[in-house]
C-alpha cells in the first residue's frame, strides 16, 4: 500500500476486516497484498461497533492520547497527512 510505505515511520496501519471469517481475511490480504502491516479479524464486528465503522473504506485515526476520529470519505493520503500535520 503507497501510503504506509510513505508514512508507515509514523504512522502504524492495521487492517480490521469486520463481519469476515479469518480465512476470508486471510485470502483478501493475499489476493490484495496488503502484506506491510497487521490486520485483525472481526468476525463480530465488535471493533467496528465500538468505532461506528458502517461500510467498508473507514478509517479510524487513534492518537497517541486514545483520542479519535472516523475518516475514509475523502483521500487516505490527505487525511494523514492532516493527522500528522496536528
Amino acid at each position: 500500500m503507497e501510503v504506509q510505505q510513505q508514512f508507515g515511520d509514523q504512522v502504524q496501519f492495521v487492517g480490521v476486516p469486520g463481519l469476515a471469517a479469518a480465512s476470508q481475511m486471510q485470502e483478501f490480504v493475499d489476493v490484495t497484498g496488503v502484506t506491510a502491516f497487521p490486520h485483525i479479524p472481526d468476525e463480530e464486528g465488535v471493533i467496528w461497533n465500538r468505532f461506528g465503522v458502517i461500510q467498508q473504506r473507514t478509517y479510524v485515526f487513534i492518537n497517541d492520547d486514545g483520542t479519535w476520529e472516523v475518516g475514509g470519505y475523502g483521500s487516505l493520503r490527505s487525511d494523514v497527512e492532516d493527522l500528522i500535520a496536528t
